[in-house]
């Protein structure tokens, strides 16, 4: 005859070993898939270069895109000083 202790943690191992299947299985299930087709770019100007010069740079690069690359829809710019 087994002593309660072994048995609880028999028990408790395989439920443990069962919740990490779960987890591993079923959480794909609940999440949907993310296919938003975005794509991220970035545009390294040099040090020093005026806000004006920046500005100017960065439109050319977005008229270039939008003309050249009819499936782009939206071009966002973020500038620093």
């Amino acid at each position: 005859m087994e002593r309660p202790g072994l048995a609880l943690i028999r028990r408790s191992r395989v439920q443990f070993a069962g919740s990490i299947w779960l987890f591993n299985h079923l959480g794909a299930e609940f999440v949907p898939k993310l296919n938003e087709g975005s794509i991220t770019s970035m545009l390294y100007k040099p040090v020093g270069m005026s806000l004006d010069e920046s500005l100017r740079t960065d439109v050319e690069v977005e008229n270039t895109l939008l003309r050249d690359f009819p499936e782009i829809t939206r071009v966002f710019m973020r500038n620093a000083l």
